[in-house]
């Protein structure tokens, strides 16, 4: 009797939800603890360990022509990040397998465009930032919604880099189910200076958070005065 009570006197004072939970508009919309993975292009050099044995034909997706061979290990790197940078050929990204043949042996691909998408590209069609694009479950946190983990941001920014703790959600992977969120660095040595053994393995996310909007950018009075003497000339003039 008495929890009621004082849980609807802490409603009358504060704005509460249907569900009956508190709701705190001015730190967003709590999600809850995630899993924080991390995700990078498969890269093809000179002299590295994919130039070895190149038995995975990847063929382009809509001319069928064959862009290159590669080897096993380069092609599971490619199924699982999803995007490839080759070492002639330029970036790429996994498309599907050759028909019944089995992945390790052909897979379908397509061309990325360096001038569109500089990195890789995601679900949603727009290009993928390093450090700022995250690939999550959308039945959970919605495409394109602005994401705050306040602990990465304070990560990133005792390693040197500019960051105010929101990302957005740019893309969603195969494997990731529920509370699982991950991150795009890039290229792994960028992960390793950045991030490295202070990558955190679950932290607090939250949505809609007011630290992330997008804040109106205002005119300096100098502008405006000049703006609003253009138009009173104009205005002058017309009635000359």
């Amino acid at each position: 009797m008495l929890t009621t009570y004082l849980f609807s006197w802490i409603c009358l004072l504060s704005s509460c939800s249907q569900d009956g939970q508190v709701h705190e508009a001015s730190r967003g919309a709590d999600a809850g603890l995630h899993r924080i993975t991390v995700y990078w292009l498969a890269q093809e050099k000179r002299n590295d360990r994919y130039r070895r044995r190149r038995s995975v034909r990847l063929i382009h997706r809509k001319t069928g022509r064959l862009l290159a061979r590669v080897s096993r290990r380069f092609a599971k790197d490619l199924l699982m990040q999803g995007t490839g940078k080759l070492y002639h050929r330029g970036l790429i990204q996994y498309a599907g397998r050759c028909g019944r043949k089995s992945r390790m042996r052909c897979m379908k691909v397509r061309r990325l465009n360096r001038r569109k998408y500089p990195m890789s590209v995601g679900a949603m069609g727009r290009a993928l930032i390093p450090f700022r694009s995250l690939a999550v479950d959308s039945r959970k946190i919605p495409l394109g919604s602005s994401v705050y983990i306040p602990l990465l941001g304070k990560i990133l920014r005792k390693k040197g880099y500019k960051h105010n703790g929101c990302f957005v959600a740019h893309d969603r992977g195969g494997r990731i189910r529920g509370s699982k969120i991950d991150l795009f660095v890039g290229w792994p040595r960028w992960f390793k200076r950045r991030l490295g053994k202070r990558m955190p393995r679950y932290a607090r996310v939250y949505l809609r958070h007011p630290h992330c909007r997008k804040k109106k950018r205002r005119r300096s009075r100098r502008i405006w005065t000049a703006q609003r003497e253009s138009k009173r000339n104009g205005r002058q003039g017309e009635a000359n």
